[in-house]
């Protein structure tokens, strides 16, 4: 995994630990934080997947067009 996914995968629990909270208006800001970490971590760990060069990339633009001139 990349560094951003492993920072979030480590931090995200630890700083918006929701479920300790008492006070209500704190909790729902950490929830809505933790939200937004885990999509990020979603969206990290989805690069991971992708095919390289991906498609829609520059490099990927610049190997089509290599191959369609030949």
């Amino acid at each position: 995994m990349d560094k951003v996914g492993l920072s979030l995968l480590v931090a995200t629990p630890i700083a918006h630990a929701f479920w300790a909270g008492t006070n209500p208006s704190a909790r729902a800001e950490d929830i809505n934080n933790f939200s937004k970490n885990v999509g990020l971590l979603r969206g990290a760990m989805m690069v991971l997947i992708v095919s390289h060069p991906w498609p829609y990339s520059v490099t990927g633009m610049v190997t089509r067009r290599k191959s369609v001139k030949r």
